[in-house]
């Protein structure tokens, strides 16, 4: 009875301790943005058949030298979204500015749309969209807050081509600031031509009457005071500065020193923010001083995010192993299937009655596996090319030479009992009305608690936008999920079966799926080097260690691919909403 009584504190110790801590970092970072927002709000408007999606932050603090606020339209790079960079809702909301952030077509929940869109008119969507999103902003009740006459563009790599033809287009915006921005865009869309597609000659002809260097080449008109930052290092440098030279406008470069791929266009340094607020503000009051100093946060406003995130995946963990007394029974945590004498990679064997040759066999394959797993990983990888769209099926032709080559070297006797039995029995003992139950709530468990952070905060908010996208990602990228699963639960479990510690053998298996993780993160981000591939690496990581404890209650692989699947679902099938827009648009 006291033994029982301890078990059940301990378990709420465990549960309660990650709850105070992601309650401490919450509060922390809900203070932190309070400097700049509390409360923000989600705007759509229709426009050439594309519901475009923007969010309007409300800034906390007033402008005491004036009643009515300025407004700034952040328009994000390529390949990123509304809700990626904080730093322009967090830095100028601070100064009491309002601040909306919209996506570009093609990208986060602007969706089933491409950058090369026209309009009824002819026109390209994009250099209109920051003009289609302030006529609705006009119509709300809030405009009557915002000073008619304080309205500016900021925008980052396309985004800042996107500022740039707005701001020239439409003169309600007063100021238009851009970071590495694409000066030239017939440059960007170059690079498809040289991978093989084949840009339509309309397309091209339409791309041609909207580049910044030739549109501000042939005519006097530019966008009102204008605002070019750059790194002297970035891609985009001589195509800004051959802008400046046409229109003779304000250009910042920066030369600090970048080490990391893309650093330059990234543009991160606090004195980005700095240079951009003193525009803004001495075009908007006549002064850089009148706001007050500039203190900025957004550095330590991500960092407390990522703090937040982690104390939530602890949670998550957590609440797992707190319900699974719940919504499991005692069977259904133990290992109960009818395993042959002797499985694969000696599964039925527990260390304790393990004889020493396959305590041998057990540590040569566990000490082996990560080492040989790279190995055939990057044989397979060279094989199809790096650069072949086949590198998707490289991990799983890794994971079935892998169980070919131990079950040939390791296991030769009883296949065809171990056959029959995979045959007659595998499906049905991996598979159970409770341990379905169970992988279920962890997944609504785990995506719970990312839309709420997502929309509430908001930050990446990621989902597919079509079916076709959910059918790619079942089509493409199950087999990696399937093949991965099948690597941990029945390579390296069973191998680890040498310690004797259950938790042990656990914590240590989770381990091997960071690196390996990680290892498959890198290698996917060389491929397909986008923020969304960020998401899904970390997504796919964070599953993987999910699945480690669905794992430890059950001994069934079942439930921990239904947890995978369920979980990939959204963050691969956002991913593949962006492949098909892009896809669209060079096709």
């Amino acid at each position: 009875m006291g033994y029982g009584i301890k078990k059940i504190q301990r378990r709420s110790l465990l549960l309660l301790m990650p709850l105070i801590l992601l309650g401490a970092f919450l509060s922390v970072l809900t203070v932190s943005r309070s400097q700049g927002y509390l409360y923000y709000e989600r705007i759509e408007f229709k426009y050439n058949d594309t519901t475009f999606h923007a969010n309007l932050y409300h800034p906390t603090n007033k402008i005491d030298f004036q009643d009515k606020h300025p407004l700034v339209i952040y328009i994000h790079g390529f390949s990123s979204q509304k809700d990626m960079d904080s730093r322009a809702p967090l830095e100028l909301t601070k100064r009491g500015f309002y601040v909306a952030t919209i996506d570009m077509p093609g990208h986060g929940e602007s969706a089933n749309s491409d950058l090369l869109d026209t309009d009824e008119d002819g026109e390209l969507v994009t250099t209109q969209m920051c003009s289609k999103l302030l006529d609705k902003i006009e119509k709300l009740r809030v405009y009557s807050q915002i000073d008619e006459d304080q309205i500016g563009l900021l925008g980052h790599s396309y985004g800042g081509y996107v500022a740039l033809m707005n701001g020239l287009y439409d003169d309600r915006f007063t100021v238009t600031v851009t970071w590495s921005g694409v000066a030239d865009v017939m440059r960007a869309f170059k690079e498809y031509e040289q991978a093989g597609y084949e840009i339509d000659k309309d397309d091209k002809d339409l791309l041609h009457e909207n580049n910044p260097v030739e549109v501000m080449n042939n005519g006097s008109k530019q966008p009102d005071n204008l605002f070019l930052i750059v790194h002297k290092e970035d891609v985009w440098y001589k195509y800004n500065k051959r802008l400046q030279d046409l229109t003779n406008c304000k250009w910042e470069v920066f030369d600090y020193s970048v080490s990391g791929i893309g650093e330059a266009h990234l543009l991160l340094h606090k004195n980005v923010i700095i240079k951009t607020i003193n525009w803004f503000e001495n075009k908007f009051f006549d002064s850089t001083s009148k706001n007050g100093p500039i203190q900025l946060s957004s550095q330590y406003n991500f960092l407390l995010i990522i703090l937040t995130l982690i104390a939530s995946l602890f949670t998550i963990f957590s609440l797992m192993i707190y319900f699974s007394k719940c919504l499991l029974k005692e069977k259904d945590q133990i290992n109960i299937q009818p395993l042959p004498k002797k499985h694969i990679l000696s599964k039925s064997k527990t260390s304790e009655s393990s004889t020493d040759s396959d305590k041998k066999k057990n540590m040569i394959i566990f000490s082996l596996s990560i080492p040989v797993f790279i190995g055939i990983f990057i044989l397979c990888a060279l094989f199809f090319g790096f650069w072949n769209s086949y590198f998707l099926f490289a991990p799983s032709i890794t994971i079935l030479v892998y169980l070919l080559i131990f079950r040939r070297i390791l296991h030769k006797k009883d296949q065809d009992r171990e056959k029959k039995w995979r045959l007659k029995d595998y499906l049905k003992s991996e598979v159970s009305i409770r341990t379905v139950a169970y992988a279920a709530f962890c997944s609504a468990l785990f995506l719970g608690f990312y839309f709420a952070f997502a929309l509430l905060y908001p930050f990446l908010l990621y989902y597919p936008h079509s079916i076709l996208a959910v059918i790619l990602t079942i089509m493409y990228y199950f087999p990696l999920y399937l093949s991965t699963e099948i690597f941990y639960r029945k390579i390296l479990e069973p191998s680890s079966r040498f310690i004797k510690s259950k938790k042990t053998r656990t914590f240590i298996i989770s381990l091997m799926t960071i690196f390996i993780q990680l290892f498959l993160m890198v290698y996917y981000l060389i491929m397909l080097p986008w923020p969304v591939s960020i998401a899904v690496s970390i997504a796919f990581m964070f599953s993987s260690l999910m699945n480690g404890i669905i794992y430890h209650k059950t001994e069934k692989i079942g439930p921990t691919l239904l947890n995978t699947f369920i979980i990939m679902i959204i963050f691969v099938g956002a991913s593949w909403s962006f492949i098909l827009n892009m896809l669209s648009m060079v096709s």
